[in-house]
């Protein structure tokens, strides 16, 4: 949807992170974690642990599960440019 809205025109991949050798090996935070061109939309603020867990966001209304999707829009923007 917002790959759309920004008109562009791009292959999402999902990629599966089966444990925790892995998590380290690809520096991933968490779930969901969203990058572009390997870039995380929402820069990181702790660079470990890496692992099996859930990716916290801070949002306007505390702290979430998932980015909120004016994050994930400006992530996008700013990995695309």
């Amino acid at each position: 949807m917002i790959l759309a809205e920004l008109g562009q025109d791009a292959e999402v991949v999902l990629a599966e992170v089966p444990d925790d050798t892995t998590a380290a090996r690809v520096r991933f935070p968490g779930s969901p974690t969203i990058r572009v061109d390997g870039k995380d939309i929402v820069p990181e603020e702790t660079t470990e642990p890496y692992g099996l867990s859930c990716h916290i966001y801070s949002t306007a209304s505390g702290v979430s599960g998932l980015p909120e999707m004016e994050a994930i829009r400006r992530g996008v923007q700013r990995n695309v440019e």
